[in-house]
């Protein structure tokens, strides 16, 4: 083990494991099987439930909200309650508005006074002793440092380490008239393959169970990781499915950095599993070698000579194609060969590998890439495989002509895999159903039987079926809406928000600084407020005692009818407005947010009407916490149930707090199942760690945002439904004319307003 201060490492889930129960000894994927060193020959932590509560309901008076951004009204001194003895972890009472009835409503700086509003509400009564509380006034949060590596082609000083210099932006290239110019285009986009050889065993009594992680060297030495492949089990020669798409740049010099863990948990902080080694390349040597392929030594930490050399890996290249055909097919297979003698029955799986170009010798073991793998099916000798859904460009790079590989293995839960046999046929002949039903042929028992040999088994296309898969942009053109819904987290663990050490403090605001919640909002909103026609957007509080009693998912405009605002100059007003009302409290809930999101999206998910266009909107729930959910099950169920709705969830941890329950929600890759035994539709849910992008906003919304293109297409692919014809503009004139007229109207003023605000929240970060 090595120990350092952690990185923004990247999030991806690694772990085998689908559900927040305890995983079972069978896989429901198989680790990868050994292809380049086999046995075989070459062929051809939850919470305890909630006490119920019982309902109340109550009233109080407030303003209506303000949707011109403008600086909050100081808030009130904090007052604390510490309960009698003092003892340590006893909860703190937050109180910044004892009396929420009869406040006189703040007047913004420059702004009229608002006027109250009255509001009904049912909640439940605040709990006790529920959560230990968080020491109010403890050290502000660093952000992290960048990561700096030596320049070595060849590993460089083994796992990445903060770097302690000043962090320097990069210069944004500038065009004629000092505009700044636009960032340049990839010449191609290209697909990384990895494989490794002759690992070093970090394990006493296996093999070691490898992942990769990439890194993309940016400006002043500091490595930006994109992406980590699958963990591999008990193998020291893997062949890893999962690829890693880059853009390529020609005339850039990208230096990319692999290191290999071996996996010693379920954590995805590096930290916790074994370092193995590491290697650095440029695209140019890469993109230049023959058959854009390199086997590079990897080096142990500070190693820098051959007895240093911890293994190989092996990196394949290829151009990305524009593919968008899918098909969804069901694998089965008939009388395979039994591996596991009398007593058992073979556990068999199915791996798919590509050729890599025509000129390419099926012989050889290096001439293939691995795409795919299927789940195992246990002890059958005739199994059938569940559906799936896989794309050609995954299959065949959209090249129907390559030949495909189809291999069965009995699995084995020591890495050592079966080899059964294997069959081949072109990507047409597989995309099309001419061939249904193909021989799995073992040479190796092949030549020892001679003419008594038939097959190893036969392999069955029970169900293939090609489907266009419609883009992100078709879905836009024909005039999809995606809107955003908002989660703040009140709880008493953010801390006094009069107190500069706490996340909610905004004193800086009038320098241009923004609390982290202020951040995630402004950062994440300026992205998705142009995809909402009419900018109006649900803003929701959870955890905080309102008149009272501790309403988990209430308005910040505090009228259940009237939850929206105004783009995010109207969020971030409204946030800024909400602490003199409301008292900071807890627990942590998530579940009634994601209910009331759901809700929300339910409305727009009506079936289609055949032969009608139907208006289609997406919804893009935005939670913003800084402590540990304390209804983890009842979340994952809202999370499932959710999980057929127009809807994805992002949340956004801040604060220091330990978040690695949040990896169980964030489920890339896999399928969240609940307790009851619901499983997910699809995957709807993004984690994302504010630390990680503290001092770079854009970098922060394009982690929070990066799977939502992927999770709409995935909701209207499964519920049938095709993009609208595109809109059609009007012409020019008319819209000019259109547009002169609206800039001079008040509400347009206003939206104008609020934009702007938003914009300079945003640059101002």
């Amino acid at each position: 083990m090595y120990s350092h201060p952690q990185p923004p490492y990247g999030h991806a889930p690694l772990s085998p494991a689908v559900s927040l129960r305890s995983p079972s000894a069978v896989p429901s994927a198989p680790p990868a099987d050994d292809h380049l060193a086999s046995s075989a020959p070459q062929p051809s932590s939850m919470y305890p439930p909630m006490s119920p509560v019982a309902p109340r309901s109550g009233s109080f008076s407030m303003p209506p909200p303000q949707y011109s951004f403008q600086q909050p009204a100081p808030v009130p001194a904090m007052q604390y309650q510490q309960p009698m003895g003092g003892a340590v972890g006893a909860p703190i009472a937050v109180s910044i508005a004892p009396n929420v009835m009869g406040v006189t409503p703040p007047m913004a700086p420059g702004g009229p006074m608002m006027q109250p509003r009255s509001l009904s509400f049912s909640a439940q009564p605040p709990q006790q002793g529920y959560y230990p509380t968080s020491p109010v006034g403890g050290p502000a949060a660093m952000p992290p440092s960048p990561v700096n590596r030596h320049p070595s082609l060849h590993g460089g000083l083994g796992p990445v380490t903060p770097y302690s210099g000043p962090q320097v932006a990069p210069m944004m290239p500038m065009g004629a008239n000092g505009v700044a110019a636009p960032p340049p285009s990839p010449s191609s986009v290209v697909e990384l393959h990895f494989r490794a050889k002759n690992l070093k065993t970090a394990d006493v009594f296996s093999e070691s169970d490898p992942f990769i992680v990439i890194y993309l060297e940016e400006a002043a030495r500091q490595w930006r990781e994109i992406g980590r492949t699958e963990t591999v089990v008990n193998s020291a020669n893997p062949t890893f499915t999962k690829a890693i798409e880059i853009d390529y740049f020609f005339e850039e010099v990208q230096r990319i950095r692999l290191e290999i863990f071996d996996r010693d948990s379920s954590s995805e902080a590096l930290t916790k599993h074994d370092f193995l080694g590491c290697v650095e390349f440029t695209m140019a040597q890469l993109m230049s070698s023959n058959g854009q392929s390199m086997v590079l030594a990897l080096l142990q930490s500070g190693a820098r000579h051959v007895s240093g050399i911890s293994g190989h890996v092996v990196i394949d290249a290829e151009e990305v194609s524009s593919c968008a055909d899918m098909v969804n097919v069901q694998f089965g297979a008939d009388k395979i060969d039994n591996k596991d003698g009398w007593f058992g029955k073979s556990d068999p799986f199915l791996n798919i590998y590509r050729i890599k170009d025509e000129h390419s010798d099926p012989k050889q073991a290096a001439s293939w890439i691995h795409v795919w793998r299927s789940p195992v099916v246990m002890n059958n000798l005739n199994p059938r495989w569940a559906k799936v859904t896989l794309g050609v460009r995954t299959l065949c790079n959209g090249n129907l002509s390559r030949l495909l590989k189809f291999e069965c293995w009995d699995w084995e839960e020591s890495g050592r895999h079966q080899y059964i046999g294997a069959c081949t046929m072109t990507a047409g002949e597989f995309v099309s159903g001419e061939r249904v039903s193909m021989d799995l042929i073992n040479a190796e028992r092949q030549l020892r039987k001679g003419k008594k040999y038939k097959n190893s088994g036969v392999l069955r296309i029970v169900s293939i079926e090609c489907f266009k898969m419609h883009t992100f942009a078709e879905f836009l053109r024909g005039g999809c809406e995606i809107s955003l819904v908002v989660g703040v987290d009140y709880t008493a663990s953010n801390g006094a928000p009069s107190h500069p050490t706490s996340l909610h403090y905004m004193g800086n605001s009038q320098f241009g600084q923004l609390n982290e919640y202020q951040s995630a909002i402004s950062a994440t909103g300026a992205i998705l407020e142009p995809y909402d026609h009419d900018r109006r957007f649900p803003v929701y509080g959870f955890g905080a005692i309102v008149n009272g009693a501790v309403n988990h998912c209430f308005p910040l405009t505090f009228d259940p009818t009237h939850p929206e605002v105004e783009g995010v100059g109207g969020i971030m007003q409204a946030y800024a407005n909400s602490f003199p009302f409301i008292q900071l409290h807890g627990p942590t809930f998530f579940a009634p947010l994601i209910n009331q999101a759901a809700t929300i999206a339910q409305t727009f998910s009506q079936p289609p009407t055949p032969g009608m266009p139907m208006p289609l909107k997406y919804f893009v729930l935005l939670i913003i916490t800084d402590g540990v959910i304390m209804d983890m099950d009842a979340t994952v169920e809202a999370i499932v149930a959710a999980s057929h709705l127009p809807l994805s969830i992002v949340i956004v941890g801040v604060g220091n707090a330990d978040f690695s329950a949040m990896d169980a929600l964030d489920a890339d890759g896999k399928l969240l199942r609940a307790r009851s035994g619901r499983q997910a539709v699809r995957d709807i849910v993004q984690f994302v760690p504010f630390n990680r992008y503290r001092s770079n906003p854009a970098r922060l919304a394009k982690e929070t945002l990066a799977e939502i293109p992927m999770q709409l297409t995935q909701h209207f692919r499964a519920r049938g439904i095709k993009p609208n014809p595109p809109l059609q503009r009007a012409g020019t004139e008319m819209l000019i004319a259109a547009a002169t007229s609206a800039a001079k109207s008040p509400v347009a003023t206003q939206r104008l307003e609020n934009s702007a605000n938003s914009s300079q929240i945003y640059q101002l970060k």
